[in-house]
């Protein structure tokens, strides 16, 4: 009996050094190697886990995996270094920022303007802005500069179609790699050649990012839980356009059902049936107030597109139930209230209510069933 219970203790100690190692233990302690193993264990674990049904447990993988990424990116941090190192750096910087609330005792936060033109600006504050606000940093001599990766994106487009700046093409590619949000799958034939092409344009921080990049295989080909933006639509919009898939305006375009709804009714009422909310109508009214009082903050977009995405909201996607667009985009943005918004605590019935909708929508294979019903398609 003694010896099986020194070996139940044995094999308990044992998984918990394993498990010390891949979550606990300081990453900048990490081989470039093993850093690379962890991410994909832990990411892997991080895309099989709904947040709203194992919500503790995504919250915490979703802390280690910035905590990696921050170590991952210090690696190649010249791109901070090389900007701080300048004459008035902070100066030059702050005139780019919004600053956000916050008490006056705690660190000043910052954001990048989804919309800040960058015509007049320069290479180097242009790659510091956007390295900045991928998954938010500390501003030397500002403070923190929160994430904003609207601009991101749309600043990296900016210097690869405009200036042809090849430290854009290997962020680019190594946004690609570990994913656009958290939570998303790498998009590994893109990174491959946009950090093989860096290479070649004389950026070495690329050559270490290829190194181990087919160690991420594993994870594009993971079965994944979370609402991606990482399907075919997105890829195009990264590879091809300026413009960046987060920042599609909701305009009357847009909200434009792809097929008419006539056609549709039968069949989505069948795939996914209303659920009645029980939430009251005050709440609902409550909860759109809120929406648009701080998604512009949190998100750069106009008061008229928080408004016009509110009404949608508020609406239950009703008039756009098959517009899948739409509703992965509004979707994106739900997800950004709940995690930063003070009041999403108090609607998150609304939240939830709505995010399982969105899913319910998603997940009906309609679209084939009405291009092969619809009149004429034969």
């Amino acid at each position: 009996m003694d010896l099986l219970i020194l070996a139940v203790l044995a094999i308990g100690g044992l998984l918990f050094f394993y498990w010390y190692k891949d979550n606990l233990k300081n990453p900048a302690t990490y081989s470039e190697e093993r850093i690379e193993d962890v991410w994909v264990k832990v990411k892997q674990e991080l895309l099989r886990t709904s947040y709203f049904e194992q919500k503790e447990k995504y919250v915490r993988l979703d802390e280690r995996l910035h905590v990696l990424l921050n170590q991952i990116r210090s690696r190649h941090n010249q791109f901070i270094l090389d900007f701080d190192a300048t004459p008035d750096s902070a100066a030059r910087c702050i005139g780019c920022l919004v600053k956000r609330p916050r008490p006056i005792y705690e660190t000043p936060l910052y954001l990048v303007p989804t919309d800040l033109p960058l015509g007049n600006l320069p290479d180097d504050l242009i790659l510091y802005l956007a390295e900045m606000s991928f998954d938010g940093g500390t501003a030397k001599n500002i403070g923190q500069i929160s994430e904003n990766k609207s601009f991101t994106n749309r600043s990296i487009e900016y210097l690869i179609n405009n200036r042809k700046n090849p430290k854009a093409i290997f962020l680019k590619g190594f946004i690609f790699k570990y994913g656009f949000k958290i939570d998303s799958r790498p998009q590994l034939q893109e990174s491959i050649a946009l950090l093989t092409s860096a290479s070649h344009l004389g950026v070495g921080p690329a050559l270490i990012e290829l190194q181990y990049i087919e160690k991420h295989r594993i994870l594009e080909n993971t079965i994944s839980v979370q609402t991606e933006f990482t399907s075919d639509k997105w890829r195009v919009d990264w590879t091809d356009l300026p413009s960046s898939p987060l920042e599609v305006e909701i305009s009357e375009e847009a909200q434009t059902d792809i097929f008419n709804k006539e056609c549709l009714s039968a069949q989505l009422d069948e795939l996914a049936p209303e659920v009645d909310d029980g939430i009251a109508e005050e709440i609902w009214e409550a909860f759109a107030q809120s929406y648009k009082s701080v998604m512009p903050g949190l998100t750069g977009k106009t008061e008229k597109q928080v408004s016009a995405a509110a009404e949608i909201l508020l609406d239950k996607f009703d008039e756009h139930r098959a517009n899948k667009t739409l509703i992965k985009l509004l979707q994106e943005q739900l997800a950004i209230y709940l995690s930063h918004a003070s009041e999403a605590k108090t609607y998150a019935d609304c939240v939830v209510f709505l995010n399982e909708k969105a899913e319910r929508l998603l997940r009906a294979d309609y679209e084939s069933n009405v291009i092969d019903n619809r009149p004429g398609s034969e």
